[in-house]
């Protein structure tokens, strides 16, 4: 993702559909607090450690 691949280059990459890739970066940005793939990426860049995580 913060490579700017979609959702069917990472399926393809994991050997995933990519209704599969989609449901876990849903959860994935949720658990981030963030709301697009821009921000989960800016969010990585900077570092996870810095920001809290949601339960």
């Amino acid at each position: 993702m913060v490579q700017g691949r979609s959702n069917k280059e990472i399926g393809n990459k994991l050997d995933l559909s990519e209704k599969t890739i989609k449901h876990h970066l849903t959860n994935i940005l949720q658990k981030l607090r963030v709301r697009n793939r821009v921000e989960a990426a800016l969010l990585a860049s900077n570092g996870l450690a810095q920001r809290p995580m949601a339960s």
